[in-house]
Formats: structure tokens, sequence, C-alpha cells
């Protein structure tokens, strides 16, 4: 073989035989087949389908073949039901085609019980604690012993009434449509509702809303984060005026910086 000059057995790495001429290979390429086909790429790159790439294309991941003379990663193809995965087998899935989801590494058409089949995520996610079954986390199919399924598809605890308000576990004994404790990641609202987030004015504790204190517009459980109008936010709490030492400063007070000049 022809190699710049020199008659060689064989080619060395980084050319190919064509035409008893040793020719360069492609870019990335440590040995190949002819200028389209590599057989081994250079590190921090990958092998797929004869060509080096930064990373392995979707449906595919990374192997490494330490078996050869010189180590190198290639891409090898992922379950059909997987979108991505990290291995061969059904149970190495990170995320699903379509049409499947995603249960313990595993694409499912059909979610198992207690799990429901999340369009938006592609995965199966848990239902209530108290539904044994259910088509989306607040619209139970069935309830666990002792339990009574609302219409409006929540498990009521025992000797509960039932519930006319969405997403609540339990109403109060004398009115179905005054909610006392809501499901998971919602919150109670002073007029008996369930929410997923507070409305302004409140702050979220222990799934509930709580009223701010009548000057605050936001705040968290021990101050306020911002004021009424005309109102100032000076550590935690809405003044009507600066306290002494500050001065106002669009919505909040600073402190005096006259107070703390150094005159010596």
């Amino acid at each position: 073989m022809l190699a710049n000059g020199r008659c060689l057995r064989s080619c060395p790495d980084g050319t190919f035989n064509s035409s008893s001429v040793c020719m360069p290979c492609s870019s990335y390429c440590v040995t190949c087949n002819n200028i389209n086909i590599c057989a081994v790429c250079v590190q921090g790159t990958v092998l797929y389908n004869g060509l080096c790439l930064s990373n392995c294309p979707q449906g595919n991941y990374m192997v490494l073949n330490s078996t050869a003379a010189v180590s190198y990663y290639y891409c090898a193809g992922c379950s059909p039901s997987c979108q991505s995965c990290n291995g061969s087998t059904q149970y190495n899935c990170l995320s699903c085609n379509l049409g499947y989801f995603l249960s313990n590494g595993m694409c499912l058409q059909a979610c198992p019980q207690g799990t429901y089949a999340s369009n938006l995520t592609r995965r199966c996610s848990p239902c209530p604690v108290t539904c044994t079954n259910c088509t989306s986390f607040s619209n139970c199919g069935g309830c666990i012993p002792y339990y009574t399924l609302s219409n409006t598809n929540q498990c009521n605890p025992p000797n509960s009434i039932l519930c006319n308000v969405s997403f609540c576990v339990s109403c109060s004994p004398t009115n179905s449509s005054q909610c006392q404790q809501c499901i998971p990641n919602y919150y109670l609202l002073t007029n008996g509702t369930c929410s997923l987030t507070c409305p302004t004015f409140t702050f979220a504790q222990i799934g509930q809303c709580i009223n701010c204190s009548s000057t605050c517009t936001s705040c968290t459980p021990t101050q306020c984060t911002a004021c009424l109008t005309n109102y100032y936010l000076y550590n935690g709490i809405c003044y009507l005026s600066c306290p002494i030492s500050t001065l106002p400063n669009q919505n909040t007070c600073i402190p005096d910086p006259c107070l703390y000049y150094n005159t010596s």
C-alpha cells in the first residue's frame, strides 16, 4: 500500500485502502473502511452508522466497546417503545414514544392499577392514596375500603358527607359545598373551595390560603413582601409613613444616609 511515498503492508490508522493507495479517513475517524464509513471514532465522539457524532441521536444510547484494540463509543438502539434510554432492554427507558407511558423504566400502553396515564408528561403518575384507580389525580374511579366515592369523583373518608367541591377530600358535615380539606397540591380558600395557587392577599400554609395582614398585597407566614398603594415596606412590615431614621424609596423604606455620614 502506498502511503506518503512509502510502500506498506497495510494502511496506517486514519487512512483506508483505495486501489492500493492509503487515503485519509474523514474527520474524527481513527480507522475507516472508506471515506464515508468510519469504524472507530476519536475520543469525545461516538460512532453512529459509520459517522462520528458528538452525541447519539434520539432513540439510541451510548455503549463503550472496550474489547477492540482501541476502545471507542458507539450508538445502539433503544427498545422500540422508548424515545430515549440508557440501555437496550425495555427496563432502561428514560422517556417514551407517543402512545406509551413511562413506569419504572418501562414504556407501557396502559398504566398499572393505582396510576394514571398523563398525556402531559407521558408518565404513569400515582393516583391519590385513597383511590384504587383513577383517570387523573382529581378523578378517582374507585376507593379504598371505608372511603366513599363522591359525585365529583373524590374518595371521602368515613362518616363524611358527599362533597360538591372539586378537588376536595372532605366537606363540612352540614354543608356539602364547604370544603374542609383539599387534595394534595391544592389549597383551601376562605370561601371553602380548592385552588392550585393562593390568590393575592393570602399565603399558603399547611394546605390552606391564609389572609395576609390588611396592608399587605403579598406575604409569607412571617412577614409582608409587598404593600398596598401609599404604604411602604420595611423589615417585612407595611407602614403608612417610613419609621424614624429611614426615608421612602419607591415602595420601600431605606436607611437615612445622612445618619451614617462620617464627618471626621
